[in-house]
């Protein structure tokens, strides 16, 4: 009998495709999905070979790097920038897509969570969605587990399902941020993974079993197979587990018992733990001393580390998201999305003010400028931009330096004095 044959995955998302590009106007109906982090298994006795995705996130290590990461983004500062036709960049404080991508994407999220669901979805899954309504209105996080996408045959575009979409979802209103080629880093270093939670399965059953390992129970009396069996049984019910430990036994019947016990120095438990947990972070590219492993560090060292994971981490990942806003969102628009990475320095007042006086010394920021950043209100004449020679407003340099040329000698800090006070109004015009 000749078998049926059937259609693929591809062959049937081109089907959907080819009854719907005709009239996209459909896609205001699109069901929004809900999702939650629920594991599939237990933390003991999971199957390991599926140890993967959000199961992972049992793992501190995981946990602790995806967090680290997604959170730290969410916490930045989201600008949108107008690129001028003299090159400059100004910003934009009123664009609605500043509301949505800032504080709130939609009515059923705030920011924060919107792009800590979407990080951390990448970090596990290997890429994150969210869709973009008509006209912008509001933008949805998708689940990754739940989005599919095909290639149109005829056109080469991307289109997306999820479950309760009547119609494939077109490329251009979807919003998709990639891990490195697209992999699941928890897929890829499944072996990390599953030798990590070996290490946390056997940890958890020591301590559940008092701390030991198992024992041998022998007689030199000749016992039958069911004697045994009880015997076994009692001594595990009346002697092991953590209610049990530190019980004193009494042997009857000529009973011995020798436990097989090892110390964990021995068999390098700790050890195992921290090296799990330093491949683990090396994965997500964070610092091990910025999840909480104890290595040492001076203070020096950690903002080293700190400085590390913002380069090596987080920017490029700045990056990715930044671009594909720009593609999705503001595509032949002289318009960006930009994070403030700067941002970061928000809860360290000592590096900021080092980082603000180095820009206001050197006359890259106004003092003014200082202010808004720190969201203080401006100052009479903080407008202008000092130089640390004199600290004398750039509008007086040339006469400074043709005084030095003309006098062969430079002014006085009175001159330069009256050199600020006769360039502030030319400043303010």
């Amino acid at each position: 009998m000749e078998s049926k044959s059937t259609k693929s995955i591809f062959d049937l998302f081109n089907s959907m495709i080819d009854s719907s590009k005709e009239d996209h106007s459909k896609i205001d109906r699109f069901f929004i999905p809900g999702g939650q982090y629920v594991p599939s298994s237990t933390i003991i006795g999971a199957e390991i070979n599926t140890f993967h995705g959000s199961d992972s996130l049992q793992l501190t290590a995981v946990y602790a790097c995806v967090s680290k990461i997604a959170d730290t983004i969410a916490s930045m500062d989201l600008d949108i920038e107008r690129e001028n036709s003299d090159g400059t960049k100004s910003q934009v404080p009123n664009s609605n897509m500043k509301y949505l991508l800032s504080v709130q994407p939609n009515e059923l999220m705030g920011a924060y969570e919107f792009w800590q669901m979407i990080v951390s979805d990448a970090l596990i899954y290997g890429a994150g969605y969210a869709l973009m309504l008509p006209n912008s209105s509001e933008i949805y996080w998708l689940p990754a587990v739940e989005v599919t996408w095909a290639l149109d045959k005829n056109t080469g575009k991307r289109f997306y399902h999820y479950p309760g979409a009547p119609d494939p979802v077109p490329q251009e209103y979807m919003l998709e941020i990639k891990a490195f080629r697209s992999l699941s880093p928890t897929r890829t270093q499944l072996t990390t993974l599953k030798t990590a939670k070996s290490i946390m399965d056997f940890g958890s059953k020591f301590f559940d079993n008092g701390g030991m390992l198992g024992g041998i129970l022998s007689t030199k009396e000749h016992l039958s197979a069911d004697q045994l069996k009880q015997a076994a049984d009692r001594w595990e019910q009346e002697y092991t587990g953590r209610e049990n430990a530190h019980k004193i036994a009494i042997l009857g019947g000529g009973f011995n018992y020798q436990p097989l016990s090892v110390p964990l120095e021995q068999i390098q438990f700790l050890e195992s733990k921290r090296y799990t947990t330093e491949e683990i972070a090396r994965i997500f590219q964070v610092p091990p001393d910025l999840i909480g492993m104890s290595g040492g560090s001076s203070y020096d060292n950690y903002e080293q580390k700190v400085l590390q994971f913002k380069q090596g981490c987080i920017l490029p990942w700045v990056k990715r998201i930044e671009l594909e806003m720009q593609r999705k969102f503001f595509n032949g628009t002289n318009l960006r999305a930009r994070f403030d990475v700067d941002s970061l320095l928000r809860g360290d007042s000592v590096s900021r003010a080092k980082y603000y006086h180095s820009l206001l010394s050197d006359g890259v920021l106004s003092i003014n400028e200082v202010r808004r950043r720190e969201g203080l209100e401006s100052v009479d004449g903080g407008d202008n931009h000092h130089v640390q020679l004199n600290q004398i407003p750039l509008t007086a340099m040339d006469e400074y330096a043709k005084s030095i040329v003309e006098k062969g000698t430079p002014v006085t800090d009175n001159q330069a004095g009256a050199l600020a006070g006769e360039a502030g109004p030319e400043a303010k015009e």
